[in-house]
């Protein structure tokens, strides 16, 4: 009897495995086919161009701050590694956003298999998703910390594995220096994976343990160290520093003061988002209505 069900377990676990391996290969493939048959635009090229000049070790713009640290830090090691074209500076949000599509792997069991499957597929082929992913655009970086948050979050609340406080570090601190003002999404991320835990009833009670600060001086390092080396490029531009210290919190606040996005473009996320929507609100209907049975 117990092997019996060890072995349903193992099989399980490889059709898991097998099932995210497909998904992960479809993203990967629908992103880096053809990344380079369209050459870059203007405001691609400018976001590459800082990188493009440290790999090259010319002197770099310094009239104009960083825009994206971290997407500037991997794209010069990319183009030291592998050299400057369409193909190296798209290559990082590419890669982003192929991760970004096995990210509903890490949502607890709560969630449904089916349901971050579909969500996956769905992130997969995404034609939003898919056109940030082959621009050469921190867009994928930052979604894809956000998302990162969202799970460690999630994960840490309701079984508390050990992996879940470095995540949830390391996406944090590449986080700050994706973008300026994106720690306002990591903040809602973090705030929506409580909440997300705390309402399933099956989960008696569900809140973050306590905080072990002996414990956690391990992962809040490594999360300062992720900031600091991903926003300066290996400790090479020492700007990014005052990119973590100002534009951060400067862009964050302005766009809390005078909010940019029109109604079109809220239409678009919601019309986007719908699908991930419904599909977790049928899973919680489909797990409420097998636990009255």
């Amino acid at each position: 009897m117990i092997q019996a069900q060890l072995a349903r377990s193992v099989l399980a676990e490889r059709r898991s495995w097998i099932t995210w391996g497909g998904i992960l290969t479809l993203a990967l493939t629908l992103r880096l086919a053809l990344l380079d048959l369209a050459p870059l635009d203007s405001i691609e090229a400018g976001l590459v161009l800082p990188a493009w000049q440290a790999a090259q070790a010319l002197p770099v713009d310094l009239s104009v701050g960083p825009q994206s640290p971290l997407f500037t830090s991997l794209t010069t090691l990319v183009f030291w590694l592998f050299g400057a074209s369409d193909v190296t500076a798209r290559l990082i949000p590419a890669l982003a956003g192929a991760a970004l599509a096995v990210t509903p792997a890490l949502l607890p069991p709560f969630c449904g298999p089916w349901a971050r499957v579909a969500a996956g597929a769905l992130l997969a082929t995404s034609p939003l998703a898919l056109e940030l992913s082959r621009r050469a655009d921190p867009a994928s970086l930052t979604i894809l910390c956000v998302a990162l948050v969202f799970g460690a979050v999630l994960r840490f609340g309701w079984d508390r594995p050990r992996w879940a406080p470095w995540l949830f570090a390391g996406a944090l601190g590449a986080g700050l220096a994706s973008q300026g003002g994106t720690v306002i999404a990591l903040i809602l991320a973090a705030v929506a994976g409580f909440i997300a835990g705390a309402l399933w009833s099956d989960q008696e009670p569900w809140q973050l343990p306590m905080i072990d600060y002996g414990r956690a001086r391990g992962p809040a390092l490594f999360g300062v160290a992720a900031a600091v080396v991903a926003a300066t490029c290996g400790l090479f531009d020492l700007r990014g520093l005052g990119f973590l210290a100002g534009d951060v919190w400067g862009q964050a606040a302005t766009l809390l003061l005078r909010p940019a996005l029109s109604g079109w473009q809220l239409f678009s996320l919601l019309a986007y988002a719908a699908p991930l929507l419904a599909l977790a609100v049928l899973e919680i209907v489909w797990g409420i209505r097998a636990k009255d049975r």
